[in-house]
């Protein structure tokens, strides 16, 4: 008997887990694949209007591995129009035998005339729509329409939605631009007195090796320089030099090349054996930003102090390295460079911009939270007047496999 109830319990026990493993594997709300349209990157524009969705699926059709496949057959752009993104979105299956499916996409490009419109209410659509990725890259198409930089692919990826975001993701060798997801648009966007940047795309001619191509594939998608948004309204841009300068000011400088000219004394002409340019190039691999605010007779003083470090990848000017003196002056070079990158981001973000971009009022309040609290409502008519000064060293830590370039005599010539 015992032996029975024995079993019965192991019986009972064996049921229990084959039934937890069978509900457990199990998928409540799965949708077969054949039945969605896989989007990869989303545009979203206004004309007359009405808002454009603008969504690259992927064609289920074609694989990566199919021969002879085109970016035109991988991928179909599909669009729709309404008076809100949800009915625009909506209206997509008007015109697509598919239920489109979100969390692949990487990307949301901004139409330039729907970003100066303000896209604060086109980020509610996004940010309630439990599918889209908050890790998300918003871009804004420079001087163009979102749609208009979607379907460019010059790059290896089997999409150009996955070309862009390989792009984009690729910042970490690229600091003249700005990565910038959607989960940090809504730390950046709750900060009243404090403006954001995003990334930048646009289509760019190919220089033409191959004469036999085809219109759609003579243009690249650069991304470089950023945009400046102020509340949720695009108010301009910074270049790439200045976007240098920006990243240094707010400690986030990953890999830059910085070029410079050094003074002409540096150079031995006798020595000159070829051609000399006037540029030398260093790559910043590490920096160290400090901002610090003074009191000085009333008024608020920001101090801005940066030293990095960096590689010499070339000098064209004819620079022998190994003559005492020499590397010192070039690293002076570098650093005015550098510093003119700075001062040149922080007068567009005060004068032209009016915004502050660079996080300074959050420095103002951490150091004097009670003066804070006194010119938060005027932060702005104070930033744009706001005296400063930025100091920078630079450090040549390595010059490559020479002292001495090719371009100059070495020791006595027979």
């Amino acid at each position: 008997m015992k032996e029975l109830n024995n079993l019965s319990k192991k019986t009972l026990i064996v049921i229990f887990i084959l039934a937890i493993t069978i509900l457990l594997t199990s998928c409540t709300g799965g949708r077969e694949l054949n039945t969605l349209g896989i989007v990869v990157a989303t545009g979203l524009d206004l004309e007359d209007g009405k808002v454009i969705i603008t969504n690259e699926v992927i064609n289920p059709a074609k694989g990566s591995n199919s021969e002879n496949s085109t970016t035109q057959e991988n991928t179909l752009f599909i669009q729709g129009i309404g008076d809100t993104l949800t009915e625009a979105f909506v209206n997509t299956t008007l015109t697509f035998d598919r239920e489109l499916y979100l969390p692949h996409s990487h990307i949301v490009i901004f139409g330039e005339e729907l970003a100066k419109r303000g896209i604060g209410d086109y980020i509610d659509f996004l940010s309630r729509n439990n599918e889209q990725r908050e890790q998300s890259f918003m871009l804004v198409a420079l001087g163009a329409k979102a749609y208009d930089v979607m379907g460019i692919n010059s790059g290896i990826s089997q999409s150009p939605g996955r070309y862009i975001y390989e792009i984009v993701r690729g910042d970490i060798y690229n600091d003249e631009t700005r990565s910038f997801t959607l989960t940090e648009f809504f730390k950046y966007f709750y900060r009243p007195h404090e403006g954001f940047l995003t990334g930048v795309l646009k289509a760019v001619e190919k220089p033409q090796i191959n004469k036999e191509i085809s219109e759609n594939e003579m243009t690249v998608i650069c991304v470089k320089d950023a945009a400046a948004f102020k509340g949720d309204k695009l108010i301009g841009y910074y270049t790439g030099e200045e976007m240098i300068g920006f990243n240094f000011i707010v400690g986030e400088l990953k890999n830059a090349i910085i070029e410079f000219e050094s003074p002409d004394y540096l150079v031995d002409k006798d020595r000159i054996n070829s051609r000399a340019g006037k540029l030398s190039s260093v790559q910043v691999f590490r920096s160290k930003t400090s901002q610090n605010l003074k009191l000085i007779d009333g008024k608020l003083h920001l101090f801005i102090d940066v030293k990095f470090r960096g590689i010499l990848r070339e000098t064209t000017q004819g620079l022998d390295i190994s003559q005492p003196g020499v590397l010192k002056e070039m690293e002076n070079s570098c650093a005015k460079v550098a510093k003119s990158y700075m001062e040149q981001a922080l007068e567009k973000g005060m004068k032209e911009f009016e915004s502050d971009t660079f996080g300074i009022g959050q420095l103002v309040h951490r150091q004097y939270p009670d003066l804070w609290k006194e010119i938060e409502d005027n932060w702005e008519g104070i930033f744009v007047n706001l005296d400063y000064t930025v100091n920078v060293t630079a450090r040549i830590n390595d010059t490559g496999f020479t002292n001495t370039p090719p371009n100059i005599r070495k020791g006595k010539q027979l």
